[in-house]
């Protein structure tokens, strides 16, 4: 039960308290707290979902980037934010406890090593390892997991935060011995580096957006092939290494410290001039280790070297100086000073242990020579304690390697991480293996480093469709770079072509204009083989059509119809009920593509400038969902119309379907061809337009015209129509505008945003006509915000072209009203689709209507009432009657909590009388609705009485608490009888609350079950390279599991429906739901197995869509039956 101010949604069937807690919702940005209520098993991703709902908020904001957020105010650290996928009861809350409903987004300042400083927006629940992939592709680094961040101590900031004296504080306090701590300084280990922890939040660890982190690299195992290819870490690994070579960590003899300063006088001077640069311009300091910065004529001999090395780029310049730094013996070693047991004496000495992507070192701690080299391969094992350090080489070492140390931590940390590394790598390797352990002589070889610019990996050029076509022999090379998917590379020919546009300055022989033009004409061609690959197969449909194909023809068959009928022969009722829920999931879907259709065809400029492969791809699923569905709606009438033996112009109405969606084919081929102009456009909006009133007359016919009113359509249609009169309006209010402006350039703005809008407007009503026959359908209900959200942004375009002083006040003043009358239109127009998803999508489940002789029989009073008025009516009952039951349960737990304060008592009480009297009123009226069953009257009224006389009751206990304020008898009378009125608050509405239940199980099983045969559908028409792989076997066997089960839904759906009040009805819906969970799960994983072995990008496509829309509708259907 989620419960606020204004409204009640329950969602269990025990409601007592110690199933419900009670919540502060503070949001921050408007300084408002509201009390909710709310069941301990929910999702706190439903929580979000209904707080988004419920309350309002000033700011526009996405809903996906805000959570909820523990705050604790005495130590920020101890600040938390709950994970959406945990429930309630997974933290530890209590009643009245304070929870934020805020953006998850806020700024963090990192510190390159060079000293600049930048800002981005992180999500501040991810934890360091989940941010570093986020920061480094920010940054432009491939190699995420060989970063981290540190805390900076140079700055300002960071410096004076509690945190850091706490760090350095607790560290001083475990070192004691001030040798060491000098030796430490000297031999600059990293024991004093303090990374952030990789396992906790940035919150956890007391970074906020007012301190600055320091992004270093921390694992040196892919830097050796970093080069000019890739500026970003190369300039990164060389200010890591000039800082070590200058602090000391590197060790260098003096000729190579003036070796490695000449480099870097090129690097930050560029050429060598002799009058500008002579002793003197330089800190030597920045230039050389502090033993050799006082040598004599240093400088002079600095000059030198850096006269050797004139002609070097800045990058090159890096490139050698990192080059260089790389033969050095210690380069690539993390040190940690430690003390190990002298040999032969009982005496502990100072060492260093090294750290390195191959091995572990013992290094000597003055000279920094290696004395001892241990392999990482030769670990077995090893472990941390407080003050020691264990390492265990097994069979490679008599004994174990002890050192005591207080940053043992680290050390384990920091071996682990190298051999993550390694283990990855390794499997990516392993991965380019085929079949039994047989290396493929063709399979793309990789290096360690995965780098933009850096691998260049060419192969023969391979068409991505099915069909023979005539070009030249000759084409060049597909260039793929390192970032795509090792296990779909060879199919994705997305990847391919964004990459050959990222990698131009990769490629040989190869111009730019040259490969743009290849581009766009692949993409051609691969729309234009949907097209007529889509024709081909509506060709075929129509010659079966033809046949008058009989069932059992149909049985043989290899499709989503002979999986239905696979094993169990249902009854012609069942069989019929199945058919028109098949049949109506497919126009469904039908009408929400061509929805699509039209919305990607609507603004092809926009398209382009986003994403020309995203829109040619999205374009070809679109036109694919639709020739696979007409295909299975083909099969299944068949069937329908042998069951029932009535061919009346379903064969006609077929035909036209057919012909009117080759007609929109050859539309959007043509509007391809002629660079998308507005004659061919409007062609595409009318043929989309015939399409859906076709699809409206079929749906009437096989649902029997109950899958909703006739007049709650013409009524979309009409808003729809007058949403586009409004907008005509202000359309010429802007043009007005636009007549009385001088400048060309501000009127031509004027004008291109009036059109857009124009054609936004005509596009929303061209796919109000298409999906107003399949408003029941989510898919449909999307196109349609959709699309009233592009009139929403032209309209705010229109109105950004015209902003004072380019024209004066009053004028603004005037389209800004004109628009106000379009948006409230808009509204209106949304509401209408709010009716539907609230009423509609709860009762068009009802479209299983037996035919007897020829009669539709209502199957039930909650079938849709044709008078809309009626219908809001019953909707607005509804929502008073929780409302009712809402102040209760809030003036309720208010007047628990106040309990001593006798005013705040009666004033809560004087609120629940007022909601109970109201309660009572909704329950009476709800008994004078019900027909013909008196028990149910009776019933109802009964529970009225009972609420009635406890509202008495309770005021009574008010009155004399009222006089008597002091009296704590008389105020426990009061709480006793506020409770006795919940309780009968509580039987009341039991019903009610099953009854809402149960319509979301319906709804969520409803969905389920069209998905499914969504994914079956898309699997039976997908072309599978290898058909006779296990796993596509196993897939066809799945597919065949859920279609047996899919007839069980529809019918336990369809009982449950005839018989609300049955509970065995009721336990059989959800037994039948929890049979169909984890099979259905199941299929979800077979596809994501199997699609990388289909040859089709629009193919692939619709079958990642359709997984994820039955992955989303189990996770519902999953909630659903939890509650």
């Amino acid at each position: 039960m989620i419960k606020n101010n204004n409204s009640t949604i329950m969602n269990g069937n025990n409601h007592t308290s110690e199933h419900m807690i009670t919540l502060n919702i503070h949001i921050p940005h408007d300084n408002i707290v509201h009390s909710m209520q709310f069941d301990v098993q929910m999702l706190i991703s439903d929580i979000c979902y209904n707080i988004q709902q419920h309350l309002l908020m000033t700011i526009d904001h996405d809903p996906s980037e805000y959570g909820l957020f523990i705050n604790d105010t005495q130590q920020s650290s101890r600040s938390y934010w709950l994970d959406p996928t945990k429930t309630l009861n997974y933290y530890v809350l209590k009643n009245e406890d304070h929870v934020e409903y805020k953006n998850r987004y806020c700024p963090l300042k990192i510190r390159l090593l060079d000293g600049t400083v930048k800002t981005i927006l992180i999500d501040d629940s991810l934890i360091v390892a989940q941010l570093m992939v986020y920061i480094c592709t920010k940054f432009g680094i491939a190699n995420y997991d060989e970063y981290s961040l540190v805390y900076d101590l140079d700055s300002y900031d960071c410096i004076n935060t509690t945190k850091t004296a706490t760090l350095l504080r607790d560290r001083s306090l475990q070192r004691t011995d001030k040798k060491m701590e000098e030796l430490r300084k000297k031999c600059h280990t990293d024991d004093d580096t303090l990374w952030l922890d990789q396992s906790k939040t940035l919150r956890q660890q007391n970074i906020d957006e007012h301190n600055t982190v320091v992004l270093r690299r921390k694992y040196f195992f892919s830097d050796t092939n970093i080069d000019q290819r890739d500026p970003v870490q190369l300039n990164l690994l060389y200010v890591q290494c000039r800082n070590a070579i200058i602090d000391g960590t590197h060790p260098v003899t003096y000729d190579e410290a003036i070796q490695f300063s000449g480099l870097q006088c090129q690097i930050q001077f560029g050429d060598h001039e002799e009058s500008k640069h002579k002793p003197g311009i330089i800190d030597i300091r920045d230039f050389l280790p502090k033993e050799y910065a006082k040598s004599k004529n240093v400088e002079k001999k600095i000059f030198l070297e850096h006269k050797k090395h004139i002609g070097i780029s800045e990058l090159d310049g890096k490139a050698k100086y990192t080059q260089l730094c790389r033969s050095l013996r210690t380069y690539g070693v993390t040190f940690f000073l430690v003390k190990e047991k002298m040999s032969g004496k009982n005496k502990l000495v100072p060492r260093l242990l090294g750290v390195t992507k191959e091995s572990i070192v013992r290094v000597d701690e003055r000279t920094k020579d290696f004395i001892q080299v241990w392999p990482l391969t030769h670990v077995k094992r090893w472990t941390a304690s407080p003050n020691t350090f264990t390492l265990d080489f097994g069979d490679y070492a008599s004994a174990y390697y002890s050192v005591q140390t207080n940053e043992g931590q680290q050390i384990s940390q920091l071996i682990a991480g190298y051999i993550d590394i390694v283990l990855k790598k390794r499997k990516d390797r392993e991965d380019k293996t085929v079949g039994d352990n047989i290396i493929d002589e063709e399979a793309t070889m990789i290096e360690d480093i995965i780098a933009p610019g850096k691998a260049t990996i060419i192969e023969p050029n391979r068409p991505a469709f099915d069909h023979v076509h005539q070009k030249n022999v000759y084409s060049a090379p597909l260039i793929r770079g390192t970032f795509s998917d090792s296990a779909n590379h060879s199919d994705d020919h997305h990847q391919q072509q964004q990459q050959q546009q990222d990698y131009i300055p990769s490629q040989i022989h190869e111009q730019p204009k040259l490969l743009s033009n290849n581009h766009h004409s692949n993409d051609s061609i691969i729309l234009f083989s949907t097209i007529e690959n889509a024709r081909n197969i509506i060709n075929t449909v129509q010659t079966q059509l033809a046949r008058e194909l009989q069932i059992e023809h149909t049985q043989q068959t290899q499709s989503l119809s002979s999986m239905m009928d696979h094993q169990h022969q249902y009854s012609i009722e069942n069989r019929l009920d199945v058919s028109r829920q098949l049949l109506a999931n497919k126009l469904s879907i039908i009408n929400a593509s061509t929805a699509h259709i039209i919305i990607l065809t609507s603004d092809i400029n926009n398209n382009h400038r986003r994403n020309y492969i995203d829109y040619n791809h999205s374009l070809n699923t679109a036109i694919t969902t639709i020739t696979d569905n007409i295909n299975e709606f083909s099969k299944e009438i068949n069937i329908y119309m042998n069951i029932i033996n009535d061919k009346t112009n379903l064969f006609d109405q077929i035909h036209r379907l057919c012909i009117t969606f080759n007609d929109l084919l050859i539309c959007i081929k043509t509007l391809f061809e002629n660079n998308y102009d507005s004659t061919t456009r409007q062609n595409v909006l009318l043929t989309a337009s015939h399409l859906g009133e076709i699809n409206q007359d079929l749906i009437r016919y096989l649902t029997n015209n109950f899958n909703y009113s006739i007049e709650y359509q013409d009524k979309l249609l009409s808003l729809s129509k007058s949403v586009a009169n409004t907008t005509a309006l202000y359309i010429l209010k802007a043009k007005d505008i636009a007549s009385n402006i001088q400048e060309q350039q501000i009127v031509n703005e004027i004008i291109s945003t009036a059109t857009q809008c124009a054609l936004a407007t005509s596009q929303l009503v061209a796919c109000t006509k298409v999906v107003a026959a399949t408003m029941s359908s989510p898919l449909c209900q999307e196109q349609l915000i959709e699309s009233a959200r592009n009139v929403t942004r032209s309209i705010e375009a229109v109105l950004q072209s015209c902003l004072p002083p380019i024209i004066i006040e009053s004028s603004y003043s005037e389209l800004q009203e004109a628009g106000r009358t379009v948006r409230k239109a808009l509204n209106e127009f949304l509401l209408h689709i709010k009716l539907v998803t609230d009423n509609i999508a709860t009762n068009s489940d009802r479209i299983f209507s037996p035919i007897t002789n020829g009669q539709t029989k209502s199957l039930t009073h909650r079938m849709i009432l044709h008078d809309e008025i009626e219908e809001i009516d019953e909707e607005n009952e509804e929502k008073y009657h929780d409302e009712s039951i809402d102040q209760i349960l809030i003036a309720s737990d208010r007047l628990f909590s106040s309990v001593g304060d006798t005013s705040e008592m009666v004033k809560q009480a004087k609120i629940l009388a007022q909601s109970t009297a109201q309660l009572v009123s909704s329950l009476r009226q709800q008994a004078e609705s019900v027909d013909d069953d008196t028990n149910q009257q009776k019933k109802i009224l009964s529970t009225a009485k009972m609420l009635a006389d406890a509202t008495a009751k309770m005021v009574e206990s008010a009155k004399y608490c009222a006089t008597k304020p002091n009296d704590t008898q008389l105020q426990y009378q009061l709480k006793k009888s506020v409770e006795e009125l919940r309780l009968a608050t509580n039987m009341a509405t039991s019903n009610h609350i099953k009854r809402k239940i149960f319509k979301r199980v319906e709804q969520c099983a409803k969905y389920c079950a069209s998905y499914a045969t969504q994914c079956i559908a898309a699997t039976s028409n997908s072309i599978i390279i290898h058909k006779h792989h296990q796993s596509y076997q196993e897939l066809i066997q799945q597919c065949k599991i859920i279609a047996d089960l899919i007839p069980k839904i529809v019918q336990c759906i369809r009982s449950s429906i005839i018989k609300p009040d049955s509970y065995a009805y009721q336990y059989n819906l959800c037994y039948t739901c929890e049979d169909f969970l984890n099979p259905a799960i199941h299929l979800t994983n077979l596809i994501k197995n199997i699609v990388s072995n289909v040859h089709d990008q629009s193919q692939v496509l619709h079958l990642n869509n359709s997984s994820k829309q039955l992955i989303q509708g189990l996770n519902d259907l999953r909630v659903c039956l939890n509650r």
